[in-house]
């Protein structure tokens, strides 16, 4: 789940440590508010990753770790 503070475009990305982007898993125009996606990263080895979501002149960026 996350929240934006204005609507307009949206982009979730997610990286690994090393900066490089492993997967977009959102890249829309969305309402402000709250919103929940389901991130399926089967294809990506359990660690550490970064995700990083942009809204507008909104940018955050946090750790989180994928566990199987």
């Amino acid at each position: 789940c996350y929240s934006i503070p204005n609507s307009g475009h949206v982009s979730l990305t997610v990286y690994d440590l090393t900066g490089r982007r492993v997967a977009n898993v959102v890249n829309e125009h969305q309402s402000a508010g709250s919103h929940a996606v389901i991130f399926k990263g089967n294809v990506l080895r359990e660690g550490v990753y970064i995700y990083q979501l942009q809204s507008g002149p909104f940018e955050e960026k946090k750790k989180f770790i994928l566990v199987r």
